[in-house]
């Protein structure tokens, strides 16, 4: 039995971050096209989101952040990915 309630649904995907934990740059693999890679701390606070362009693979910049404990997802207009961990280093 599903329930629909009218919130976002969330997909189960295969996207793969790596390097983990990381230090300049996360690979970012399995993505679709026109998704958005949004990064958070560990307080939920939105600390870098870019956007994807081409589905495959990417790449984002994370020497900006500090070392810490973040939090990972792909989202587009349909869904919104699970949420990986990541270590910054």
């Amino acid at each position: 039995l599903e329930i629909l309630v009218g919130i976002n649904s969330y997909l189960h995907s295969d996207f793969k971050v790596y390097p983990n934990p990381a230090r300049e740059v996360l690979f970012i693999e399995g993505v679709s096209a026109k998704s958005e890679v949004v990064i958070r701390n560990i307080l939920g606070e939105l600390v870098k989101q870019t956007s994807l362009k081409a589905s495959g693979n990417g790449e984002m910049s994370v020497s900006d952040l500090t070392p810490g404990i973040y939090f990972i997802y792909l989202k587009n207009e349909h869904f919104k990915s699970d949420v990986l961990k990541v270590i910054i280093q």
